[in-house]
């Protein structure tokens, strides 16, 4: 019976996961590759079942009225949140794919509360990315829509992200996170719909903000080689600064530094600060 079952490997790996966060079963089917999503819908539910993982649906404008389940261990995730918390995993699942194929990088993932800052700087996710002897730090966002781009009374995403231009200068990520590697800078990678990606890409020329790079959920599903990425001035980028004339080649061009002039200087292959280049 389902409420006797022994827990595999595959299944220990469903359990850590939905305790890290919750995740579609679509999400879990990538993750730990599964053969099919309905061979996962039907192992998830036996765990369910067992009490290993609770569950919760969530429906989705491209279903036609039938939810996917969200796994879950502890604290039932909150349905007003629930799609940002989706958003941010897909950006997990998307970097583990591509990874699978580019076996010459390596990278840690952390969820929200899994990486925090010394300055209460509270990312989305992490990413610590790494090639050889090089090391690189990016802080994901996801705006799905809902918070304020600017405000001059309550929380934005331009506030917060000029919070990362003050971490950016005073060098206290490289405290927090530089036992990872040699670190010299960092990059901010947003995830948001196209309809406002303009909109913001316009604030970040303003006010020098060079250190972000923009795109949409589609687009990271491209691959993280690809030029899809946004830059403050315009230019289109891959996930690690390189244009189109550096991808897939020897040395990348990046963008012209602005507000992190001494310090973002993104002239090299793969690399988010001076002299870090993959």
């Amino acid at each position: 019976m389902a409420h006797n079952i022994r827990p595999c490997p595959r299944d220990l790996a469903a359990i850590e996961l939905t305790e890290r966060s919750p995740l579609l079963t679509s999400q879990l089917t990538d993750l730990l590759w599964f053969p099919s999503t309905k061979k996962a819908a039907e192992r998830l539910c036996e765990l369910h079942r067992a009490g290993y993982v609770q569950r919760t649906p969530y429906y989705q404008r491209t279903m036609q009225g039938k939810p996917e389940f969200v796994y879950y261990r502890g604290a039932r995730p909150h349905p007003r949140t629930l799609q940002h918390t989706i958003g941010i995993a897909a950006v997990h699942v998307d970097l583990t794919a591509w990874l699978r194929h580019n076996k010459e990088y390596t990278a840690t993932f952390y969820y929200t509360h899994e990486a925090p800052t010394s300055t209460g700087i509270i990312p989305d996710a992490t990413i610590i990315m790494q090639k050889h002897n090089a090391t690189a730090l990016f802080f994901i966002e996801v705006d799905t829509g809902t918070e304020s781009l600017t405000s001059t009374s309550s929380y934005s995403l331009n506030a917060k992200l000029h919070e990362y231009a003050a971490y950016f200068d005073n060098g206290a990520y490289q405290q927090d996170f530089g036992k990872h590697g040699d670190l010299r800078g960092f990059r901010v990678a947003i995830v948001m719909p196209q309809r406002r990606l303009h909109h913001l890409q316009g604030i970040l020329a303003r006010e020098g903000l060079d250190f972000v790079q923009l795109t949409t959920p589609d687009h990271v599903r491209e691959g993280w080689d690809q030029p899809v990425w946004t830059a403050y001035n315009g230019t289109m980028l891959d996930f690690f600064g390189r244009t189109s004339r550096g991808i897939g080649g020897g040395v990348g061009q990046a963008t012209t530094p602005h507000h992190h002039e001494e310090q973002l200087m993104l002239d090299q292959p793969l690399t988010t600060a001076e002299g870090t280049g993959f």
